[in-house]
């Protein structure tokens, strides 16, 4: 008992979410379609913000190449 309490106190500190969907995992019908369902979403999660983060970097570095363009222009007047 002492050794299932111990990991799930590592597991909490790890990932509080994975703490609840074990506990959901343990108590549920169905254990294969509720893991199914979680790392659909953290999959999906995962994806949407890497594309986000991506396309953050790129307007970024976008932004920074037209104020340094704009500031060779004023440079050459």
């Amino acid at each position: 008992m002492l050794l299932q309490a111990a990991g799930f106190a590592v597991l909490a500190a790890l990932s509080p979410t994975a703490l609840l969907i074990t506990a959901i995992y343990l108590g549920s019908a169905r254990p294969r379609t509720t893991a199914v369902c979680y790392l659909a979403g953290a999959v999906l999660i995962s994806t949407v913000m890497g594309v986000a983060v991506l396309l953050l970097a790129l307007l970024v570095a976008g932004a920074v190449l037209a104020v340094d363009g704009l500031l060779g222009l004023i440079g050459r007047t």
